[in-house]
């Protein structure tokens, strides 16, 4: 299957999470530091998708901090500022097209953090997909990173999106 024909998804495997999203941040980042060190000792040089994604979430969190003045955690209340990093990100790709590897930075941070704030609040797992790292809550798949891929490069134009499929899945959570 070609892996840009999204006609066909295709999940992996779904498996408990790695990591407990109930602990203080900073604990999460201790542990994924941890972790990371241990494979490199090994001269393991990939990691699962939730590794990766909680790194990308942990890295906004500290961007966000250190050159917006924005405080993000894994709350509900970080929901409304995520929305707005997003729409800078949006804004700042209409104005000037960053690199590739930006535009991928910039998806990959706020993937992270949504998952994360969505995992820690209404249960679920990360999931690899032809679409993206994805978030499942009571069987249904969010294709977060697509979505947002979209949202940032202009081609969806719900900037609201952050919002709009964490109420989707609060609904599912709450259909359990």
């Amino acid at each position: 299957m070609d892996e840009n024909n999204l006609n066909e998804i295709q999940l992996g495997e779904l498996s408990p999470n790695e990591f407990d999203y109930d602990l203080p941040i900073s604990e999460l980042d201790k542990q994924l530091t941890e972790k990371y060190e241990r494979l490199k000792a090994k001269k393991i040089t990939s990691v699962s998708g939730e590794c990766a994604m909680l790194g990308c979430a942990l890295d906004l969190i500290e961007f966000a901090d250190n050159n917006l003045d924005i405080q993000l955690d894994f709350s509900t209340d970080s929901l409304e500022k995520l929305r707005d990093v997003v729409v800078m990100m949006k804004e700042s790709y209409a104005e000037e097209k960053p690199s590739d590897d930006v535009f991928t930075t910039w998806v990959n941070m706020t993937s992270g953090l949504l998952g994360c704030i969505i995992i820690k609040n209404l249960g679920g797992n990360w999931v690899e997909s032809n679409a993206g790292m994805s978030v499942v809550v009571n069987g249904t798949v969010a294709f977060i990173t697509n979505q947002l891929l979209g949202v940032i490069s202009g081609a969806n134009d719900n900037e609201n999106f952050v919002n709009d499929i964490y109420s989707l899945l609060s609904g599912q959570k709450n259909a359990e």
